[in-house]
């Protein structure tokens, strides 16, 4: 009787590990998901300045010149296709590709900010967690510049050059907060499934 019950609260046991290793699989694909999200609003970004930059080098050599002649703008920007790796559940690199941007200019912006506010969402516990010692840091560096006298201008006024700057500082700063989160998620997915394949050799013994 005693070897019963033992064995019910394995089987117990493993019922639930199969549970938590379930969830952590369906929070992997999340993750990964936003992760395709934010390289992809970070792609939308570089776009927007390049176009924007373009204009402005084709605009200041006009005004040199001193011609007349409209600057047209860019319709389109062909961006080459974007290659992140990130290691698998088994230790093997994988290669994560965006598809070519190709936006027009008057919906870049659109765009970007449509998904950026979908990559907002909110995360979970454990990714701020994972990401709080990196975060502090780039916030603390963020801090110091902000507060920095020798660079100069007055409070609240920003340079077109330090926003772009600021922008993708948070690009890189959101994608790191991704690959720890995900780094952390695939660990805990292995744990799991080692502990998994641990109580099935215990339930076959006692079988």
């Amino acid at each position: 009787a005693s070897l019963q019950v033992e064995l019910r609260h394995k089987k117990m046991r493993a019922a639930a590990v199969g549970r938590s290793l379930e969830a952590l699989r369906r929070r992997k694909r999340n993750l990964d998901e936003e992760l395709e999200e934010m390289l992809i609003v970070s792609e939308l970004r570089r776009v927007y300045e390049l176009e924007a930059s373009q204009v402005l080098q084709a605009q200041e050599g006009q005004v040199r010149a001193g011609g007349e002649q409209l600057v047209p703008m860019p319709n389109t920007v062909e961006r080459s296709v974007a290659t992140m790796e990130a290691s698998d559940a088994g230790g093997e690199r994988t290669s994560m590709q965006m598809p070519v941007v190709r936006q027009e200019d008057s919906g870049v912006r659109e765009a970007a900010q449509g998904a950026m506010q979908e990559g907002a969402r909110a995360r979970t516990a454990d990714d701020e967690d994972t990401s709080s010692q990196s975060d502090n840091h780039d916030d603390n560096e963020d801090a110091t510049k902000t507060s920095d006298p020798s660079q100069g201008g007055e409070a609240g006024e920003e340079t077109e050059g330090e926003k772009r700057e600021r922008l993708l500082k948070e690009d890189e700063r959101l994608l790191r907060r991704m690959f720890h989160a995900k780094e952390k998620l695939l660990k805990e997915q292995q744990d799991m499934q080692l502990l998994s394949q641990q109580q099935e050799m215990e339930m076959q013994e006692n079988d």
